[in-house]
C-alpha cells in the first residue's frame, strides 16, 4: 500500500508541475521576471497586514528605524500610511484593476490610488499583478508622482515538487496560490534578499466570523484595523455577479494557510526567518515572537 502511496504522491507531483508550466507559458508576463533589486535595503523587512490587531502589534516593535516597512491593499486610505512611510507595497485584489467593476469598488479604487498618489512623497516600490497594465486608469492616478516605482509580478499558481516551484517563486514566474496579498508580499521580501522578515497585523481569524443566513447566504465580517467598529458580515464575492458558497469560502483559506507552509519551507530553503508577532493570529506556518 504504501508503495501505491508513494507512486501516486509522485505522478500527481509530475501532473502539478507540468500543469503549472502550461500555466506560465499561458498566464504569467515574462517581462515581471527579473527587476533590479535595491541592494542598499535593511537586513529585516516588517510586513504590515491590515488585520484589526495592528495598532496594537505597532508597539512591539523596539525601533522601527531598524527596518524597512511593507504595507499592502488599503493601508493607504489610513494616516499611518504617511506617519510610517513604508518602502514597499503591494496589492493583490485583481478587482481593483477591472474596468467592469461596481460603483462602489470603483471609487473605493479611485480613492486607494488617489491616495497612493497623493500621500506618497518618498521614494516607494509598489508592487501590482501582471494583469493590471490592461487597466489605465490607475496608472494614470500613479504616473502623476515620481517617488512611486512600479513592478509587476506574476500571480500565476504555480505547484509541484519543491525544487521545481522553488526555483519557479524564486524567479518570479508565480506564486503559491495568492489567495491573500500576504503571500506575494513575503514571497516578494524573500527575493528582495531580506534574511530575516517579520509580520505584523496578521490576524487570520475569519473562521470566527463566518455566518450563514436562513436564506443559506453566507457572511462573512472581513475585520481591518481601520474599519473593525464599523465593518458588517457580507458575502464574499466570487466574481462581479456572484458570491461563494460556503465551501468556497473554506477552499480559499485552505489554499491560504496552507500556502504559508509551503512559503515556510521556501524561506527555509533560502535561509530566511519569518516571525509572527500577532498575538491571535490563526497562522500556524511561522515562528512566534513577542517583538522585534
Amino acid at each position: 500500500m504504501s508503495i501505491i502511496l508513494h507512486l501516486y504522491t509522485f505522478f500527481n507531483l509530475i501532473f502539478k508541475s507540468i500543469l503549472s508550466l502550461i500555466k506560465i507559458f499561458v498566464l504569467s508576463d515574462f517581462s515581471a521576471i527579473r527587476f533590479a533589486k535595491d541592494l542598499n535595503h535593511k537586513k529585516s523587512v516588517i510586513i504590515l497586514g491590515n488585520g484589526p490587531s495592528l495598532s496594537i502589534d505597532l508597539k512591539k516593535i523596539n525601533n522601527i528605524n531598524n527596518f524597512d516597512l511593507f504595507a499592502v491593499n488599503h493601508f493607504a486610505d489610513h494616516n499611518l500610511f504617511t506617519s510610517l512611510k513604508p518602502s514597499y507595497y503591494c496589492i493583490n485584489a485583481p478587482e481593483l484593476f477591472l474596468d467592469d467593476s461596481s460603483v462602489e469598488l470603483a471609487n473605493r479604487r479611485d480613492v486607494l490610488f488617489s491616495n497612493l498618489s497623493s500621500k506618497t512623497n518618498w521614494n516607494m516600490t509598489l508592487f501590482v499583478i501582471n494583469s493590471a497594465k490592461k487597466s489605465y486608469r490607475w496608472q494614470d492616478i500613479i504616473s502623476v508622482n515620481n517617488n512611486i516605482k512600479i513592478r509587476y509580478y506574476n500571480n500565476t499558481p504555480i505547484d509541484g515538487f519543491n525544487f521545481f516551484k522553488f526555483f519557479l517563486w524564486r524567479n518570479n514566474f508565480g506564486l503559491p496560490a495568492p489567495h491573500n496579498v500576504l503571500i506575494p508580499s513575503i514571497i516578494q521580501s524573500i527575493n528582495l534578499s531580506y534574511k530575516k522578515i517579520f509580520l505584523l497585523g496578521v490576524d487570520h481569524s475569519w473562521l470566527n466570523e463566518i455566518f450563514v443566513t436562513d436564506e443559506n447566504v453566507v457572511l462573512l465580517n472581513q475585520k481591518h484595523f481601520y474599519d473593525q467598529l464599523k465593518s458588517k458580515h457580507m458575502p464574499m464575492s466570487k466574481d462581479l455577479n456572484s458570491s461563494r458558497k460556503l465551501h468556497e469560502v473554506l477552499q480559499k483559506f485552505y489554499y491560504t494557510f496552507r500556502g504559508y507552509h509551503e512559503i515556510a519551507e521556501f524561506s527555509s530553503n533560502y535561509h530566511v526567518v519569518v516571525y509572527n508577532l500577532t498575538a491571535g493570529s490563526y497562522i500556524d506556518a511561522f515562528k512566534r515572537e513577542e517583538s522585534c
